[in-house]
């Protein structure tokens, strides 16, 4: 058992840091991470830099078993809803064959309804345009918010080495309508020549559009880089993140020496995570602040459970341990559905 006053250190073959079993210098102790094995005496202590990227490290681990359990959860369900339907789909067959003609429309449940098959040949039509589309130029005329997605769409394909890569859609094998919920919404699994596509398309006036801010994980790839204060990204701007109050203890002093922000400040700070929960920054504020007052009363609303809200963000340290930035203001307080017109002001 590590004793509770145990000092870390680095291994003096792959310079490590870990937690050695004894303090005795004489003692012989293994490196958890390339195994080598040397007198404790041997092993310089650990900088308080290697320390704090310890308790990251171990964070995002944890982070990465809690998303693990999750999506293993939302396996199951899908399993579940899967199996209700294949139960659903038999009952419905068995009634066909029993009485020789299918069953009354008001009989059937709203799942079945949606499999109209011109509302599905459309949608597929609306998806396979989008895919098609010859050059990034005019991809905007086929998805959701053009307005808004255009100079994303611009971003994104400069920024890829590959550029923009036009498909050839070859068919579907299964989509999902939901025409209940307005605006309808529909998941279709497309056939292309790169292989099978998930994409997910909402009605609009105009007909059937993409929505290409999840298609292509836009933000999460833009997050990145305005934490990294990349060449070329943005120094400010408008994003769909996650809050989740951040504990006063995740912050070490270090961060609150180099972002400026007062140490008096700590149990004030929240995460905004987009995608994956290493993908972190960290913001915080003072008790007067009115943007900083009605996220933490939000949060502490929601009774420890997380907001999604599109916050207008600036960079402070982009070199801190987490990224630090600024909140300025709270553009929108959900973003459950992306294609939404976002307001000019605080709602």
């Amino acid at each position: 058992m590590i004793s509770p006053v145990t000092i870390p250190v680095l291994c003096p073959y792959c310079a490590a840091p870990f937690l050695p079993q004894t303090q005795d210098p004489t003692a012989h102790t293994t490196c958890p991470k390339c195994s080598g094995s040397m007198q404790v005496g041997q092993c310089a202590p650990a900088p308080a830099p290697a320390l704090e990227v310890m308790a990251w490290k171990t964070q995002a681990q944890r982070a990465d078993r809690a998303l693990a359990s999750q999506q293993e959860r939302q396996f199951r369900g899908i399993l579940w809803l899967s199996a209700g339907v294949a139960l659903v789909a038999g009952i419905l067959l068995w009634r066909m064959a029993k009485h020789g003609s299918a069953p009354a429309s008001a009989d059937l449940p709203a799942a079945a309804l949606s499999a109209d098959k011109t509302v599905v040949q459309s949608i597929f039509a609306s998806a396979k345009a989008a895919l098609e589309c010859p050059d990034w130029q005019h991809l905007h005329q086929h998805v959701l918010a053009p307005d808004r997605v255009k100079p994303l769409i611009q971003w994104y394909y400069q920024k890829n080495p590959r550029g923009y890569q036009p498909r050839v859609v070859t068919g579907f094998e299964r989509e999902l309508v939901d025409q209940v919920q307005q605006p309808a919404t529909a998941t279709m699994r497309v056939l292309a020549n790169d292989g099978a596509l998930h994409v997910l398309l909402q009605q609009t006036a105009e007909g059937w559009k993409l929505d290409w801010e999840s298609f292509a994980n836009v933000y999460s790839i833009l997050w990145a880089d305005f934490l990294k204060g990349a060449e070329g990204s943005p120094k400010e701007l408008p994003m769909p993140v996650e809050i989740e109050v951040c504990p006063p203890s995740t912050l070490v002093p270090s961060w609150f020496a180099a972002t400026g922000f007062p140490r008096d400040d700590a149990r004030r700070a929240v995460r905004l995570i987009v995608g994956h929960p290493t993908n972190v920054a960290a913001a915080c504020w003072s008790s007067d602040d009115p943007v900083g007052r009605e996220i933490l009363s939000s949060l502490e609303q929601q009774g420890g459970r997380g907001l999604k809200w599109i916050l207008q963000v600036e960079l402070v340290r982009a070199d801190a341990f987490p990224p630090a930035v600024k909140v300025k203001a709270i553009v929108q307080k959900r973003w459950n559905n992306p294609a939404e017109p976002q307001p000019k002001d605080p709602p």
